[in-house]
């Protein structure tokens, strides 16, 4: 379930995430986080994301930055790389590229997969510096799956969407990002 992670990266430990997201399933829905010596849970539309400081790998890669399962609507990300990167867990870079792994990997919950016709929240991510890159948000192509998505009663309101991405990303002082998405809501119309 754990190993030592790559001696030149420092990382510590490592999780296997499939074995990880295994046993998160088979949880009950409400736990002590105390349970888990590694994690902590935040349930979101009967969805359930797990948050580690913990590095993570799965058998073929030397690490990812999290992981997202649409049969289990399960994601499990690490937010070690980012840790070590910016040292500061209130700094905006932290925030940003935390919370887009996050919407990345509920991307994959919704089934979404990687993106590889234009930049995009979706694209795959092999570096931190790859992930400073992407754009605050979903290109047209996968925006247009999440608005034409219609499961277990979801509703999607872009404007309002926007509106509230704008508004949060403000408060972190991703200013460049919320003017990026002002002009998409703007283009954006349904």
């Amino acid at each position: 379930m754990t190993r030592p992670a790559n001696k030149k990266d420092n990382f510590g430990i490592q999780i296997d995430a499939e074995q990880m997201k295994d046993k998160l399933m088979r949880m009950p829905p409400k736990f002590n986080p105390d349970e888990s010596k590694y994690l902590v849970k935040t349930l979101v539309y009967n969805w359930r994301v797990y948050i580690t400081s913990t590095d993570l790998f799965v058998d073929d890669l030397n690490f990812l930055f999290g992981m997202g399962c649409f049969e289990t609507r399960t994601c499990i990300i690490s937010s070690r790389r980012y840790q070590d990167r910016y040292n500061d867990m209130k700094s905006p870079k932290f925030f940003r590229n935390l919370s887009q792994t996050i919407v990345h990997e509920m991307g994959h919950n919704l089934v979404l997969e990687h993106c590889k016709t234009y930049e995009c929240m979706m694209n795959g991510r092999n570096t931190i510096e790859e992930a400073e890159q992407d754009p605050p948000d979903f290109c047209p192509r996968c925006l247009s799956k999440l608005i034409h998505l219609r499961r277990e009663g979801m509703t999607f309101n872009l404007q309002e969407r926007y509106k509230t991405m704008i508004s949060i990303l403000n408060k972190y002082g991703l200013n460049e990002d919320a003017e990026c998405l002002k002009g998409m809501g703007e283009r954006h119309t349904i």
